[in-house]
Order: C-alpha cells, then structure tokens, then sequence
C-alpha cells in the first residue's frame, strides 16, 4: 500500500508513507492504514479519471476509431508520464506545499517503473474506449 500512502502525502503527512518504508525495510510486507490508503485512492482515481475524460474529448473531437483509439491510448499514456513527470508532480508540489516525495515521484518510484504503469494505463484506457466504440456502432 506505499504507493497509496505516496500518493496521499500531497495533501497529507508524509508519515504512513515512511512507515510503510520501514515496515517493509524490516521484513514485514503488509502495512495498511485505511484513511490515508483511501485519500491516496481517491486522489488517483480522480487524477486517472481526468485524464480519461480529456482524452475520451479528444477522441471524440478526431473522431479516431478502431485500433486507432487503442494506438493513440497508450502514447496518451506516455503523454501523462511526460507531463507528471516533467510538469505536473512539480507543479502539484508546489500548489499543495507538499514537498520532494510529490515533486520527485517519478524517480523515486523509478522512471522504468513509472513509465511502465502510465503505458499500462493508456493501453487499459484505450481497450476500454475501444470496446465502448465497439458496442456503440
């Protein structure tokens, strides 16, 4: 659950997200406390769904279908780990006086790692618009 309690330091003490660290450095795999795991769901989900709108306008907007809509997901993918990485964590950080662990969280979870789960995203996102295109016709 460290990433949750990650996610939730931008707008709460860092301090679940620590001790999560060190559970895990001390051998034990599992800690979880339920209101900062829930904030840091919350905040991701609704950053996710954001994006999924925005790019559902610009699909809309292209009128992409098919595979198309699947191809230009995932480089949306890569277009939110651009900009959260170079633009948004930072900028974020700043608005929510929230610190180095929001600021550097790309490098902190690891560029491979990051990239990696924004790609996941894209392509999740784009199979799901995909197959609602699909239905629709």
């Amino acid at each position: 659950f460290t990433p949750l309690y990650h996610i939730a330091s931008l707008v709460i003490s860092p301090d679940h997200m620590m001790m999560s660290i060190q559970q895990a450095d001390a051998g034990n795999a599992f800690a979880f406390y339920a209101g900062p795991a829930a904030v840091g769901a919350a905040i991701h989900m609704m950053t996710g769904a954001s994006f999924g709108v925005l790019f559902a306008a610009i699909v809309g907007a292209t009128r992409l279908r098919g595979v198309g809509i699947l191809v230009a997901a995932v480089l949306w993918g890569v277009v939110v780990y651009l900009s959260s990485t170079y633009v948004l964590l930072a900028l974020a950080a700043t608005v929510f006086d929230s610190g180095e662990q929001i600021k550097n969280m790309s490098s902190l979870v690891g560029q491979g790692t990051f990239f990696a789960e924004h790609v996941a995203y894209g392509a999740a996102l784009g199979a799901l618009m995909w197959r609602t295109s699909r239905r629709q016709r």
